[in-house]
């Protein structure tokens, strides 16, 4: 269980990149099946497959409201269930795409051999767009006939918009339960925010996580020489900017060196450090001028070895 809990951990604490990249890969598989039983000889036509390509959006993002227990699930152990949720999705959606592509494409092509044009990006419209090879005006697939025609496409866009919605709202009560969770266990032991980071790159992405905690940061004293006068995502940067009253060489030579060990031992921010972020502390003198900047990476933690 242990294993299983790490991998999971290490599962969903993925850069964005990584995520859609470990993503797709499952989908490739899910759909390298689908060609193996090959009881499947349906057509369909551009709007039907519409319809059922949308559907199967729809479907897929339903099965995503299992992360709103992420957190619980983190503390409990058994996070390693809703990554295997995850992954099932992933396989089921990849198979259930690749049936219908092939169908399309014995629909446009009279074979299913352009069905792989699904899983491209932009090629996909090709797939989705190109006219029946017979010109029929419905598919050899039994399909109700809202599915066919304007009727057809107009359902698929309502479905689709509702697939989009769905994702935007499930998205944010996700992000709302994991701030949630950092406010409510501030002084635990266990990284509980740290967690919670882990599921908002997941749900998000790094730039989007980045964006949400620098909102998250007061304005407040650091000491009576500086002020943290407030904090900024840009990109994959998590900017700390502060001002100083006083001469930048009047600070201690060991300034650099302990923010840079200070910022590898937090645990809370590991995270979004080994997902690819940039932490920068940019000081500024009070009469507004950048004077001194401190970057802190994945490579730096490792230098220092504190990760």
């Amino acid at each position: 269980m242990i294993e299983l809990e790490n991998t999971a951990h290490s599962y969903v604490s993925q850069s964005s990149a990584g995520l859609v990249f470990i993503g797709s890969l499952i989908l490739i598989v899910g759909a390298s099946i689908a060609p193996i039983f090959r009881i499947y000889n349906y057509k369909l036509s551009r709007a039907p497959y519409f319809v059922y390509l949308s559907a199967i959006l729809l479907i897929s993002t339903v099965m995503k409201v299992v992360w709103l227990l992420s957190v619980q699930a983190a503390l409990a152990g058994f996070l390693w269930v809703l990554v295997l949720v995850d992954v099932l999705v992933l396989l089921v959606t990849g198979y259930a795409l690749a049936v219908i592509a092939m169908a399309r494409s014995r629909d446009a092509y009279g074979h299913a051999g352009m069905a792989f044009l699904a899983f491209i990006p932009i090629a996909n419209f090709w797939l989705l767009f190109r006219s029946s090879k017979e010109n029929t005006l419905v598919s050899y697939c039994h399909v109700s006939l809202l599915f066919v025609g304007a009727r057809g496409v107009f359902l698929g866009i309502i479905i689709l918009i509702g697939a989009v919605a769905f994702k935007m709202f499930l998205e944010y009560k996700i992000n709302e339960k994991m701030i949630a969770a950092a406010e409510d266990y501030p002084q635990t032991e266990e990284p509980v925010f740290g967690t919670t980071l882990e599921m908002m790159l997941q749900h998000q992405g790094l730039e989007a996580t980045i964006r949400q905690i620098a909102f998250e940061v007061p304005s407040r004293r650091i000491s009576d020489v500086m002020v943290l006068r407030r904090a900024e995502g840009d990109g994959n940067t998590l900017r700390y900017i502060y001002d100083l009253s006083i001469d930048i060489d009047m600070l201690p030579a060991e300034f650099h060196e302990s923010v840079a060990q200070q910022n590898c031992a937090f645990q809370d921010l590991l995270p979004i450090i080994n997902a690819g972020a940039t932490l920068e502390h940019a000081i500024h003198h009070v009469d507004g001028p950048l004077i001194d900047r401190i970057v802190v990476t994945k490579q730096t933690c490792e230098f220092w070895n504190l990760d």
